[in-house]
């Protein structure tokens, strides 16, 4: 296993675009190389080693021997993570915009809080926040026709607006709760939901939403289709939104 260690020096006063930041890059080349690469410190390029301290340990045989560890608060460094397809990123506090954007496979671990479109138009991979999510977590850019399509996003506290936003496939689960429209124009792939949501499933025409707390102001066009058991727990059914022709979307609500 190679594990690369970059040591945040930056003060964060302009947003840094750092999609270079994945397994893939760094996965054949030195320590020098790696502090070679190109960022976006607004409009201006700079280098790796201006906003990081590099270190490297051991070696790899391929991308999935690669683990990443960012160490300091990110929260003004986008992009960690854009299209990798293996290894491993280890985030130690928070993160900006559109981390796991487009990735393909591998893992992003979040010890933080995330911003708006993390695992946005996601294919395969796994990221885990484990503190709270910004809006559009695992949609579509704008503009974009399909969200996330396949992989696996956990988030351990709440999420923001239009989670899953056009999801057509993949898997997110929330711990807490869920602002305003999640699913919305939801077409494949499942959300759970473990606290509660306000108006999910918006324009949704497949896909499975499971809320397990209180759905506040449901939608009125859901049609009822009685009760079914989901881990031995009784949910109401519901299928929608029906304000869209061949709306094929299923809503469960835990049963009180």
């Amino acid at each position: 296993m190679r594990v690369i260690t970059l040591n945040l020096k930056y003060d964060g006063s302009i947003p840094v675009e750092a999609e270079t930041i994945t397994p893939d890059s760094f996965s054949d080349k030195s320590k020098e190389e790696i502090e070679e690469l190109s960022l976006y410190l607004g409009n201006k390029v700079v280098k790796l080693r201006e906003i990081f301290d590099v270190s490297v340990e051991g070696s790899n045989t391929g991308i999935d021997d690669v683990k990443i560890i960012i160490k300091g608060n990110a929260y003004r460094i986008k992009r960690i993570g854009e299209g990798m397809t293996g290894g491993e990123i280890l985030v130690e506090g928070n993160v900006d915009m559109r981390c796991g954007s487009m990735m393909r496979g591998g893992k992003i671990t979040i010890k933080g809080n995330a911003d708006s479109w993390t695992g946005q138009e996601m294919v395969g991979g796994e990221i885990i926040i484990e503190g709270d999510a910004g809006n559009y977590i695992g949609s579509g850019y704008r503009g974009a026709l399909n969200g996330m399509s396949g992989g696996k996003i956990t988030i351990k506290g709440n999420a923001g607006l239009y989670l899953g936003e056009k999801m057509n496939g993949g898997e997110i689960v929330v711990e807490k709760d869920a602002d305003m429209l999640a699913g919305l124009e939801m077409s494949g792939g499942k959300i759970t939901i473990k606290g509660n949501a306000i108006m999910p499933g918006g324009e949704m025409t497949g896909g499975d939403i499971i809320v397990m707390g209180t759905v506040i102001d449901r939608l009125p066009t859901f049609k009822y289709l009685g009760k079914e058991i989901i881990d031995n727990a009784n949910f109401e059914k519901y299928v929608g939104d029906l304000a869209m022709r061949r709306a094929k979307g299923s809503l469960y609500i835990k049963a009180p």
